[in-house]
């Protein structure tokens, strides 16, 4: 694993608690809150952090939740088909995470079928697999997309940014960066760093911005003809920016970097 991916491995790791095989105790007045979901309310990630009750049992609560949602608006109803991409996956994170094999194995498989009955086979593709790109599986994960009957393409990339975003997980999209073979344009590559700029700036993640400098100046190096740093000048702003509001200095090389870019 490189420097810049151990970086922002840290970073969400100070922001996020791991899941244990326990996920946490929700209080009963949530089930009044129809909307919560829908609405991605920090409310129910973070009470996840104190993890007292079993998978099966917050799984269960999180199906009684979305039953008395009230009907989503049609622009959410196409983006999310009542799903509820943030929760989804902390929920595929537990998942894959319990520690013993049959309980992991169930806990999947719940999830799995969650997503066959409710999920557009786009999500479905996207997010059970996800543990993996998280994970800096990349190939893997691409490779779990085709095994499946996929094809990895934008409209992918595209849904792993709502995820990321819903989540506040700028890891979802930090490892695929670094993959741009698997991009039909650099203009799609510049947005998702764009987007992975606001998550982490957003989380007070400088960790995570910094290695996002350095892969955007990887990419460059790689080939300055087509990832040159005007295409992400963006993404650039906004690390420049969140260092600012952080009241951090920018380091030498984005320093470098920022004064490349044109306004």
């Amino acid at each position: 694993m490189n420097t810049s991916s151990s970086a922002l491995m840290r970073s969400s790791g100070g922001l996020r608690r791991p899941f244990s095989d326990s996920l946490p105790d929700l209080s009963a007045e949530l089930i009044c809150l129809g909307r919560v979901f829908a609405a991605e309310s920090p409310l129910v990630a973070d009470s996840w952090r104190h993890a007292k009750k079993p998978f099966p049992e917050v799984f269960d609560l999180y199906n009684k939740l979305a039953a008395v949602e009230p009907p989503l608006t049609d622009q959410e109803s196409k983006i999310r088909q009542k799903l509820h991409p943030g929760t989804i996956w902390e929920f595929v994170k537990a998942a894959n995470t319990i520690n013993d094999k049959a309980r992991r194995k169930k806990a999947i498989k719940q999830v799995d079928d969650l997503l066959t009955s409710n999920a557009s086979r786009l999500q479905a593709e996207c997010l059970k697999p996800l543990h993996l790109l998280f994970e800096g599986r990349v190939i893997e994960y691409v490779d779990a997309i085709v095994v499946s009957g996929g094809v990895f393409s934008g409209n992918h990339i595209e849904y792993l940014m709502v995820v990321a975003e819903a989540a506040k997980e700028p890891r979802i999209l930090y490892h695929l960066i670094g993959y741009p073979e698997f991009f039909n344009k650099p203009e799609l590559l510049a947005k998702v760093s764009e987007k992975m700029a606001m998550i982490a700036g957003k989380n007070g993640d400088i960790d995570g911005l910094a290695a996002l400098g350095r892969r955007i100046a990887e990419l460059y190096e790689s080939l300055p003809s087509v990832y040159h740093f005007n295409l992400f000048k963006k993404a650039i702003h906004r690390i420049a920016h969140f260092y600012k509001c952080s009241n951090v200095a920018l380091p030498g090389d984005l320093v470098v970097i920022v004064k490349k870019v044109s306004y």
